[in-house]
């Protein structure tokens, strides 16, 4: 799996459809399907989240030097509102509780970006490309929020259980507490079970498989080939790894004071260096093309765990 032409993973992508669940992506499965999830009055700013990235979200600069732009103002000014929604949602919250510091580290990812498309002359691949990346980071912030506002208290019985199930992403899952759990919270779920158990369970009614290209999805390749792709278990971290650490690196360059013996050949062809197997890290494997040498430490937190996931 990699970025397809529209910038996301397209029927891998968790943003788009629902996926394995993992305990430690828990929130993953909360991502709203639309603007209207939100509340009424807060949709318009929202509905910036659902905008599907293109060229014409692209404003090239006039001058001597062509091929460098900046997202439209437009869309800037659009994602500067919901930034600060976000960041006034987050000072609601106790600072001394346990979970703050999982949204907070989202809103820096958000920040980040942000300053970066505001500030930063880029090419268009790159613009449109951090336009989807922050889209995703504001997605799941709000799911993340929304999970432990909302679904999470639901599931615990401290808030009342869901009577309707809402337009959200939802995920597959393999134990009934897990179904419970979701029906609870009104997520959608999709409880999945072995072949070898057909006949010998209750089946109300039989449906169609609904196949990705049937909903829009976009399943074209990009353009320009990306370095970094992800071939290995649906059900592993590896998968979110590997395209987070893309993710993170993504404006990096590589080092021009670097000997030509220190930079093996390969790191040409891939972007970023790779370290040598005695590192103790593979240079090739199911976990991905993607393996940086080199790269300031990142984290991407869950809402899940009191231990945040270190991309390192």
């Amino acid at each position: 799996m990699t970025f397809k032409k529209d910038y996301r993973l397209g029927e891998h992508d968790p943003l788009l459809w629902p996926q394995p669940y993992l305990e430690l992506q828990c929130h993953l499965a909360c991502i709203p399907r639309c603007v209207e999830v939100f509340e009424e009055s807060l949709r318009p700013t929202f509905k910036i989240l659902f905008h599907r990235v293109g060229f014409a979200d692209f404003w090239p600069l006039m001058g001597p030097i062509s091929g460098l732009g900046f997202l439209s103002g437009e869309k800037i000014g659009s994602l500067k509102k919901l930034g600060d929604i976000l960041q006034r949602q987050f000072d609601t919250l106790d600072a001394n509780a346990p979970y703050t510091h999982l949204i907070r580290d989202l809103l820096v990812f958000i920040r980040r970006t942000l300053v970066s498309l505001a500030s930063l002359p880029m090419t268009r691949r790159q613009s449109l490309f951090l336009f989807a990346e922050i889209q995703q980071y504001m997605l799941e912030y709000c799911a993340a929020f929304r999970y432990l506002m909302i679904y999470k208290p639901r599931m615990l019985n401290v808030l009342p259980a869901s009577t309707i199930v809402e337009d959200l992403v939802g995920a597959f899952v393999f134990t009934l507490a897990d179904a419970d759990n979701f029906v609870q919270a009104g997520i959608p779920v999709w409880l999945t079970r072995p072949a070898a158990l057909a006949g010998t369970i209750f089946v109300q009614s039989l449906v169609e498989l609904v196949e990705p290209r049937d909903e829009a999805l976009c399943l074209d390749d990009a353009y320009d080939i990306y370095p970094v792709s992800y071939e290995g278990s649906p059900v592993s971290m590896d998968r979110y790894k590997t395209f987070a650490r893309y993710s993170g690196t993504f404006l990096s360059y590589q080092n021009p004071f670097r000997t030509e013996t220190s930079t093996p050949a390969t790191s040409i062809v891939h972007v970023f260096p790779q370290p040598a197997p005695s590192d103790g890290v593979a240079a090739s494997g199911s976990t991905g093309v993607l393996r940086p040498q080199a790269m300031a430490s990142s984290s991407r937190h869950t809402p899940c765990k009191s231990t945040p996931i270190l991309l390192v």
